[in-house]
């Protein structure tokens, strides 16, 4: 079986949470999770997230060309279809630092801001590898292979390209 590989892009968590946005490969499609399965964070291996946090997601042929699927919204999100690349793009809203602690909202909706920041997450999942993936498959903040990424190994190094 190929090693897939995840890229994380965009991240802007909670330093404290720290969670990790995943695409795993399921019967017929992928689900998107959310949590420190793949860290070495303490914490929950899967986290719940909002369905209405999806904001875009996208399936892509070997052409690099967008393809039909049908979704799942919820926790967790589905995807159906067959898919080269997999993007999707997540929004947990404002986050906001206030003495008390960090909460989920806007700094005009809390006691004391400290500092707030709007969270954006992406990730990219490849099962297949063409040159025609080796662009930016979507709009915004991206990091690109310029490479096969399948064949990597352990320990070897991946040039990327980052564009917005």
């Amino acid at each position: 079986m190929k090693a897939v590989l995840v890229l994380l892009l965009s991240t802007l968590a909670v330093a404290a949470q720290a969670h990790d946005l995943w695409l795993e490969k399921e019967d017929g499609g992928f689900g998107l999770y959310y949590g420190q399965k793949h860290s070495s964070h303490q914490g929950a291996t899967f986290v719940e997230y909002q369905g209405q946090w999806v904001g875009e997601a996208l399936c892509f042929d070997p052409a690099g060309a967008r393809v039909p699927f049908e979704s799942e919204g919820g926790y967790p999100y589905k995807m159906r279809g067959e898919c080269a690349a997999v993007h999707v793009a997540i929004s947990s809203g404002y986050w906001t630092k206030t003495p008390y602690g960090t909460q989920n909202l806007p700094k005009d909706q809390v006691r004391m801001p400290v500092e707030s920041w709007l969270s954006h997450e992406s990730v990219t999942r490849f099962d297949k590898w063409t040159e025609a993936l080796a662009t930016p498959l979507a709009a915004g903040l991206e990091l690109t292979p310029l490479e096969d990424p399948l064949r990597l190994r352990k320990g070897d190094k991946l040039r990327l390209r980052v564009t917005f």
